[in-house]
């Protein structure tokens, strides 16, 4: 395994690597997809060969070593060139060249659905991902009582489209074990019974007035803790208390 100097001096050495044109990396690319179609996947992760022509179809600062992909995804350099190329010919005569280009639009969405193998008017261009995952979310015909289920691996803004129909149309939002649900002003959660769940106050949010109703309202029998603890902490007197807790109540009468 490579040490951090020989990871670091690797990375040097690749910024000055001889740059390709970015329509012959795509080609590179390909032919190093068809090499390699009979590798295992550990084969192909270290084969440099294979990645060189990856790494060189990105447009990226060779000083900063990116290992976050998740939210905002590095555009190909084919691509930032073609916005860069784009973007000057709209500066350009502003008016005749946005309705130049609105002529085309057709055109792109014919030429995505070619390669896409659908029909162009199936093809909706969005402006990001979350846009695109609204439009579905926001279309299903759904109904008062239908239910929807989640997971904890859900994208949050998609998730927040959820609770839009919630509050609009009166579905079920239902969150599969481990989720955590953050309940906004307006907002409730129904737990079922032998449901462990924890509930706090989320850090940086204000003073919060929490506080559960129970159909049972029993404070001897009413509550199951999964790890042992008293039904109500403990605390420290330094003044009279002036309002007791219904634990207190004994002691206080006492």
């Amino acid at each position: 395994m490579a040490n951090r100097r020989e990871f670091l001096k690797s990375c040097a050495v690749g910024a000055g690597a001889l740059a390709v044109p970015p329509g012959e990396i795509m080609d590179l690319i390909l032919a190093g997809g068809r090499a390699t179609a009979g590798l295992a996947p550990e084969q192909v992760a270290t084969d440099e060969d294979f990645w060189f022509p990856v790494q060189q179809a990105f447009a990226i600062n060779r000083n900063y070593i990116n290992l976050n992909n998740g939210t905002i995804q590095n555009g190909l350099r084919i691509v930032q060139e073609a916005v860069t190329r784009h973007s000057d010919f709209t500066s350009n005569a502003g008016a005749h060249s946005m309705g130049v280009l609105n002529k085309e639009i057709e055109s792109v969405r014919r030429r995505l659905g070619y390669h896409l193998g659908c029909e162009g008017e199936e093809i909706v261009i969005c402006r990001g991902g979350s846009e695109a995952g609204e439009i579905p979310i926001m279309g299903y015909d759904l109904r008062p009582g239908d239910e929807v289920v989640t997971t904890n691996q859900d994208y949050p803004r998609l998730v927040g489209s959820w609770k839009q129909r919630v509050k609009r149309d009166g579905i079920w939002h239902t969150y599969r074990p481990g989720e955590t649900f953050e309940v906004l002003p307006g907002d409730s959660i129904t737990m079922t019974p032998r449901l462990y769940h924890a509930f706090w106050a989320k850090k940086g949010a204000g003073t919060l007035v929490c506080g559960e109703v129970s159909s049972i309202n029993d404070d001897n029998v009413d509550n199951r803790f999964f790890a042992p603890m008293p039904r109500y902490a403990s605390i420290e007197e330094d003044e009279p208390p002036r309002y007791v807790l219904c634990n207190e109540y004994r002691t206080v009468l006492d």
